[in-house]
């Protein structure tokens, strides 16, 4: 027999379910925010005065066990008395490490992201996304710490991991550009290729560590891609990783991996797909993106790669985002394809971060309903949110190109842009209405 509490259970509304969720989810940021606040509190009152600066500590000197000076955030933060670490980190439940990372955020947040800060205390971004921020500035120098701030805080709410190392980069590509040469030539000369044969075992397996230019990195990765659908083909059933290894090693040994042709005796060419500006171009200078990796170079290693006689460079044509692109038929054109992987990057599904050129198009006003093949209604969609979108009960539209409005099945709504994901809960914004939709309808 059932009990009361489980018929309770089945009897509540899911909608109610959902709003408790939001407003317990609500409080636990409060709560967090709080607890961010009291962690300044403390640093504030331990400051490390009378106590030997990290510079001046060696651990061949004689100290006389005496406490340190440490900074915790970036540079124009208090430094911080080092035995106050260890009881703070305690009384919330971590260890001194996970403390010390947690006073610096907090430090860098109230110190030299006060745009971002305010917005954490004020209730409109969570900690754990202040604290992301934090840690990826605090190597910035004042100026560059304060640029990512300024960029940053209108949308440090929904702001993505690509968004946000773009801005870091860019920051220091602009107000320490030495410091960024400097780690360019670093990562540079840590270009390594590692095979641990010393360390093999009675398994006969042997691991294998390497660290790569982002060409010959994406070269690899083709090649392996290609040498586990041909094991594959050719009737291998061991798993994924398992024939990605086999293709290494078929590499090793100059075996042909994967199909090639008389015109392309080495397989399938290279594409990497580089985003930068007209005035970086003109400066040679700046930062370009290189959307195979979702990371970003200096200009002047991409020049490097372009010079390089082994490599083919191929420019392709412009693709301009304002253009209205339009065909009557279902089937979507590589030239409109392009287009709104370029416009939205990313799968448009709130959260949703699988790049676009791996994405779907999907038609956000059905085909079969009339829905046009133009910009102005096909956007990328994973398979999985796809899927979600034409059977789950979800639906969104569009409001300007590169901006959605979603809803999901129980009517809360989502907005989602090239700055991410924004949670409207009762707000909506007006709908721009499509400039086909007085195309006639078309069966699907």
């Amino acid at each position: 027999m059932a009990s009361t509490a489980d018929s309770n259970e089945r009897d509540t509304d899911v909608s109610a379910l959902i709003a408790q969720a939001r407003e317990q989810r609500r409080i636990a940021d409060a709560a967090e925010a709080e607890l961010l606040a009291l962690a300044v509190t403390w640093a504030h009152a331990h400051p490390g005065i009378g106590v030997v600066t990290e510079a001046d500590w060696s651990d061949d000197a004689d100290h006389g066990g005496q406490e340190r000076w440490l900074p915790l955030a970036g540079p124009g933060a208090p430094e911080v008395a080092e035995f106050c670490i260890a009881e703070f980190a305690l009384a919330i439940g971590m260890t001194t490490d996970a403390g010390r990372r947690y006073l610096g955020d907090a430090l860098e947040l109230h110190h030299r992201l006060r745009r971002v800060w305010e917005r954490v205390q004020d209730g409109t971004v969570q900690v754990w996304r202040a604290r992301r921020i934090a840690a990826a500035t605090r190597t910035l120098p004042a100026e560059g710490a304060a640029y990512v701030d300024a960029q940053v805080a209108p949308t440090a709410h929904r702001v993505g991991l690509v968004t946000l190392d773009r801005l870091v980069e860019e920051a220091m590509v602009r107000f320490d550009p030495e410091e960024a040469e400097l780690r360019a030539m670093e990562a540079a000369e840590s270009r390594h290729v590692d095979v641990q044969l010393t360390q093999s075992g009675f398994d006969g397996v042997v691991a294998v560590y390497a660290s790569l230019d982002v060409p010959d990195a994406i070269d690899l990765e083709d090649a392996l891609v290609r040498g586990a659908a041909a094991l594959a083909e050719q009737g291998s059933t061991e798993p994924l990783p398992v024939r990605r290894a086999k293709a290494l090693g078929m590499l090793a040994r100059g075996d042909v991996v994967g199909p090639t042709t008389d015109a392309d005796p080495k397989g399938r060419r290279m594409v990497l797909h580089v985003h930068t500006t007209a005035e970086a171009m003109q400066t040679g200078s700046g930062l370009a993106r290189v959307e195979n990796t979702k990371g970003f170079v200096l200009l002047g290693q991409l020049s490097e790669w372009c010079m390089d006689p082994a490599r083919q460079v191929d420019v392709l044509p412009v693709i301009d985002l304002a253009e209205r692109i339009s065909v009557d038929a279902y089937e979507v054109p590589e030239r409109l394809a392009r287009q709104a992987a370029l416009r939205d990057l990313t799968c448009v599904f709130p959260g949703c971060c699988r790049p676009a050129r791996r994405c779907d198009c999907d038609h956000v006003v059905p085909y079969a309903r009339g829905g046009p093949t133009c910009t102005c209604n096909i956007a990328p969609l994973c398979r999985g949110h796809h899927r979600l979108k034409t059977r789950g009960g979800w639906f969104y539209e569009v409001l300007e190109p590169g901006s959605y409005l979603w809803t999901s099945p129980l009517g809360y709504q989502f907005l989602r842009d090239h700055r991410g994901t924004l949670d409207l809960t009762s707000r909506r914004p007006p709908p721009r209405e499509c400039s086909c939709a007085s195309d006639p309808p078309r069966d699907s």
